[in-house]
Parts: structure tokens; sequence; C-alpha cells
């Protein structure tokens, strides 16, 4: 990252350069602006940087070569940010403002011909219940306690969504959240086309029923005290999954759940098409019996005070397994246990663990890699 930020410290020295003396030329609008509105190395913080300082300023200079590369004129471009206090409009007159945005008790009621928010945006508190010809917001995006009622052509949010206490019940025409959602005590039922969230998606005591056509999480996803029954179209978890006290039965198309998986207290008794949990595993108090198509859990796998009696497809335990107190009999197509392996003491589960593995490795893979050897 440091070697990054000093490369970007010489583009903006150049962008400055380049400003002052009249050589900016529009194709180069695009990194700008990306590397004018990236965070600093250790979050120095706004204006810690004195080449972003420098920039913002001179901004102003290059209107004309900012407005033609989103193709509208240099009176549809704000340059700064926009503060309820200093707005004096009930519609707004940009295309595309260049900064943030808060609108919280502004007169804004109408945000017009505006498709672009390089930045930040705060609807929450203001008079906006439309979004209509907004399409992207490049940064973080806060609906809380808002009265926007439709996303309206709004496609793409760069950075986070919250919608907690908002009156947004659909995602209408949303496909991609970069950062986090927060859906928690949110009004919003259906995901729409909503297609990816590239951070945390929080669905804990939301009243979303309908995932849409999610199909990507990037990180942690919260389904405890939702109202979901299952995941739809949803393939990929990047981070953990947390199903505790949810009401989902079926992991449905869910290939990979990327860190932890939480079944503990869940309902989920089928999963699906789940092959590879990246973490450990618990499934204490859940009423799975059969792991399905799951080959791969690369942490801990406990299976203490579970209904689990079939390992289906695994083959591979990368941490270590607790079979105490559990209703396993047989270790199905499990190949290799990595870690340390705990019984009850006297077990038949434990007796047939020895006769069939050694140093965690099934014997059949052990005696064939010994003939590949002699080979």
């Amino acid at each position: 990252e440091w070697l990054e930020q000093e490369e970007r410290n010489k583009r903006l020295i150049q962008y400055n350069k380049e400003i002052e003396n009249g050589t900016f030329k529009v194709e180069c609008v695009g990194k700008m602006i990306e590397d004018y509105f990236k965070d600093d190395y250790k979050n120095h913080g706004y204006g810690a940087n004195t080449h972003k300082t420098k920039l913002r300023y001179n901004l102003v200079y290059i209107k004309k070569e900012i407005a033609e590369y989103y193709k509208c004129n240099k009176d549809e471009i704000f340059i700064g940010d926009i503060e309820s206090c200093i707005i004096d409009y009930k519609i707004c007159p940009y295309k595309v403002i260049i900064g943030n945005a808060d609108f919280r008790n502004s007169v804004v009621e109408n945000l017009g011909m505006l498709e672009k928010i390089v930045g930040n945006v705060i609807f929450s508190y203001s008079c906006i219940t439309d979004l209509k010809n907004l399409q992207t917001i490049d940064g973080n995006a806060n609906f809380a306690g808002s009265k926007v009622i439709t996303l309206g052509n709004l496609q793409t949010i760069v950075g986070n969504a919250n919608f907690n206490r908002s009156e947004i019940t659909n995602l209408g025409n949303l496909k991609t959240i970069g950062g986090n959602a927060y859906f928690e005590d949110s009004q919003v039922t259906s995901l729409g086309n909503l297609q990816t969230i590239g951070g945390n998606a929080n669905f804990k005591n939301s009243q979303v029923t309908d995932l849409g056509n999610l199909q990507t999480v990037g990180r942690e996803a919260n389904f405890e005290g939702s109202q979901l029954t299952d995941l739809g179209n949803l393939q990929t978890i990047g981070g953990a999954a947390i199903f505790e006290c949810s009401q989902i039965t079926d992991l449905g198309n869910l290939q990979t759940i990327g860190e932890d998986a939480n079944f503990v207290d869940s309902q989920v008794t089928d999963l699906g098409n789940l092959q590879t949990i990246g973490g450990s595993v618990s499934f204490c108090r859940s009423p799975i019996t059969n792991l399905g198509d799951l080959k791969l859990i690369c942490g801990n796998a406990l299976f203490g005070y579970s209904e689990v009696t079939d390992l289906g497809n695994l083959q591979t335990i990368r941490g270590d397994a607790d079979f105490s107190n559990s209703k396993i009999k047989d270790f199905g197509k499990l190949q290799r246990i990595d870690g340390k392996v705990y019984f009850d003491s006297g077990s038949e589960l434990e007796k047939l663990y020895y006769e069939q593995f050694e140093n965690g490795v099934r014997k059949n893979i052990v005696d064939e890699e010994n003939v590949s050897m002699k080979r």
C-alpha cells in the first residue's frame, strides 16, 4: 500500500503540473478523479495530503475538461462538497457532483437531472423521496432515517449502503454495492436486481424475504433473526456466514463460505450445493443430518450435540475435528484430518478411527502413497 501511495502521489503532482501549464487532457480525468478520492495510506485523513489539497483548488481550472469527460455542460458540474447550509434550491441543477453531498435538513426535494455523485451522500432527514436519474454513487450512501422510497435509476453504489430505518422496500435497478450493506431494521423486502455486495451483508432482524439476483457477498453475511427462508441465487460468501436463529432451511446454490460457518440453533436442514467452508464450522444444536456435497472444511469442525449422522462427500478437515457427543457412526468419504481429533473415550468411532487412519490420513491413501514410492 505504501508503494501504491507513492505512485499515486507522483500522479497527483503530475496532474497539478499539467493543470497549471495548461496541458491537462480529457482522457486523464477518470484516473485523476480516482486518485483524488482514494484514501491515503494509513488513513491520514482528508487534507493531510498536500498534493490532494492543491488539486482540490486546481479542479476548477479544468471544469471544461471534466464536463467533456462526463458529457455535460460546465454549468451542470459542481466541484466541492454540498452541504445543507449552502443549498437554496428545491430542484438540484447539477448533472454531476464531484464531492460529497449532504442533503440532511436541506430544502432540496427533487434531484432533477443529477446522474452521478463522485463522493459520499447522505439522504437522512431530507425531503427527497425519489432518486430519479441518479445512476452512480462513487462513495457511501446513507439512507438511514430518510424519506427516500424509490432508488430510481440507481445502479451502482461503490462504497457502503445504509438502509437502516429507511422507507425503501425494493432496491429497484441497483446492481452493485461495493462495500457493506446494512439492512437491519429496514423496510427492504426484496434485493431486486442486486447482484453483488462487495463487503459485509447485514440482514440481522431485517424484513428481507427475497435476495433477488444476489450472487456474491464479498465478506461476512449475517442472517440472524432475518425473515429469509432460502438464499435464492447466492453462490459465494467470501467471509463468515451466520445462520444462528435464522429461518433459512436450505442453502440452495451456495457453493463457498470463505471463513467460519455458524449453524448453531439454526433451522438449516440442507446444505444444498455447498462444497467449501474456508474456516471453522459448528453444527451444534442444528437439525442438519447430512453434509451433502461439502468436501472441504479449512478450519475446525465441531459435531458435538448435533444431528449429523452422515458426513456425505466430506473429504478433508484441515483443522481439529471434535466428534465428542456426536451421532456419527463412520467416516464416510473422509480422507484426512490435519488437526487434533476428539472422541468420547472408548467409543466405537474412536476405535474405527485408529483402524482406518494413520497420522490423520486414511490408510488406503497411505498405502497408495507407499506403493507409488516403491514403483
